[in-house]
This record gives C-alpha cells, sequence and structure tokens, in this order.
C-alpha cells in the first residue's frame, strides 16, 4: 500500500508547516525585546509572556501525543493555524500584562497544533531520515531569514508588526494544509494491518519466495 506521507506534496507541507509552527520560538529574542520597548513590560514580564508561548505549545503537544490516533490531522492543523492567526491579531492591540499573558497561551496552542502535527505527519514517512533532513535545513534557512527581517519590522511597526508578520506567515499554512494527506486510521493501525496482511500471505503460501528472509528461512 502507497503511503500518502510519501508524497512530495504532502513533505512539503509538513515540513512548512512546521517550520511555521515554530516561527515564534525562532523569533522569540526579538519578540521579548520589541515588548519591552514598545509595550512598556519589564524585563520579567516579558519572560513570563515567551514562557506562556511555549506553555500553549506544552499544552499542545500533550494533547496532540494523547489523541494522534483518533483526531483528523488535517482539521487539527487547520484549527491551529486559525487559532494562531486570530490570537496574533488580538495580540498586537493589547497592552496589559495579563491580557497578553492569556492570549499569547492561546497562539502558542495553535502554533503548537500545527507543529506537533507536522512533526507526526514527517515521522510517519517511510524514510523519516530524509525527511527531517529537509526539516532541519529549512529550520536552519528560514531562522536566518528571520532573524534579519524581525528586527527592522520591530524597528518600523513595533512589536504589532512582529505579531502582524506571525498572521501573515500562518496564512501559508491556509494555502499548504490540503496538501497534507487525509488519513482516516492511524498509522499503528495502518502498520497493524499491514504486517496482519503480510502473516496471512505468508500462512497462505503467498508470501515474497524471493525475498532474502524466505531464502533464509528454506536453509
Amino acid at each position: 500500500m502507497t503511503n500518502p506521507f510519501d508524497r512530495p506534496s504532502a513533505v512539503f507541507a509538513s515540513v512548512s508547516i512546521a517550520v511555521i509552527g515554530w516561527a515564534v520560538f525562532m523569533g522569540m529574542p526579538i519578540l521579548v525585546g520589541a515588548l519591552i520597548d514598545t509595550r512598556g513590560f519589564s524585563e520579567e514580564q516579558a519572560g513570563y509572556i515567551a514562557s506562556a508561548d511555549l506553555g500553549g505549545m506544552f499544552i499542545a503537544s500533550i494533547f496532540v501525543s494523547s489523541l494522534i490516533n483518533k483526531i483528523n490531522r488535517r482539521h487539527w492543523v487547520l484549527a491551529g493555524a486559525l487559532i494562531t492567526i486570530f490570537a496574533n491579531f488580538f495580540s498586537s492591540d493589547i497592552d496589559q500584562f495579563g491580557d497578553m499573558l492569556a492570549i499569547r497561551v492561546v497562539a502558542g496552542f495553535g502554533s503548537g497544533l500545527c507543529y506537533t502535527l507536522a512533526l507526526a505527519n514527517l515521522s510517519a514517512t517511510s524514510d523519516t531520515a530524509k525527511s527531517f533532513s529537509f526539516l532541519i535545513f529549512t529550520f536552519v534557512a528560514v531562522n536566518s531569514v528571520e532573524l534579519f527581517t524581525l528586527p527592522r519590522i520591530a524597528d518600523a511597526y513595533g512589536v504589532s508588526g512582529i505579531f502582524y508578520a506571525f498572521i501573515a506567515v500562518n496564512i501559508i499554512c491556509l494555502c499548504v494544509y490540503p496538501l497534507l494527506p487525509v488519513q482516516e486510521q492511524s498509522d499503528s493501525s495502518v502498520v497493524a494491518e499491514g504486517q496482519e496482511a503480510g502473516e496471512e500471505a505468508s500462512q497462505a503460501g503467498e508470501g515474497f519466495p524471493n525475498s532474502p528472509l524466505d531464502a533464509g528461512l528454506r536453509r
């Protein structure tokens, strides 16, 4: 059975979504500095806000890991992108520490959904080493671009400009998420079914007689 996660379009979408989901973390130093300079938050408060983003991602990772076999990944990537877009939109107009803390947890949760689901899709490919090599290469390239552009955006538009930049890149998720495979069954159930089918074929004498394994067993 052909693995739908191996399609080049699916790998491209998963890598793109993973990088976008992790974009806030890569740009966190610039975001923290902009919160202090343009919103008047203290260094301690800015640190708490940064932790709120990561806390939201942590909650999302627990959610995904516990329900990965029961949820439609494509639908939840869409939900994560929309949550992130709206949370960043509201973040652009918040000056109160408590409100900003709460909305950044929500934003982190949305980003975390996209990131963890994209990683799950990449881990479901047949050649995970190759898929994650693409991901690491893209991380490095995008991180370089982000660290170059975000300070200039912050200087020109303040921290609101950074939040709008996060909105813009998450719109890319909305464009590429349809490329993700529709996988109604869990990966584990697909693998189990494949193993069961192989055992049945072997018992029926319809295995793979020319394989090295069968040749070794015949000896």
